[in-house]
């Protein structure tokens, strides 16, 4: 399981949360999720889309 932010905007939500990732708070100054965690699976359905999307996560 990987836990961090997701650089999206609030009208994202829906689109995350249908790879299986679990979203945390929105952060409105950082334009991110904070406390997100991703699954493997969740994960392979993000990455590629990277540059639509930002993050930063760690294992």
């Amino acid at each position: 399981m990987l836990k961090g932010w997701i650089g999206a905007t609030e009208s994202d939500r829906a689109e995350l949360e249908s790879f299986g990732i679990i979203l945390g708070d929105y952060d409105h100054q950082n334009n991110e999720y904070k406390d997100c965690l991703i699954s493997e699976e969740a994960f392979n359905k993000l990455a590629p889309l990277w540059g639509v999307y930002i993050w930063g996560l760690q294992s």
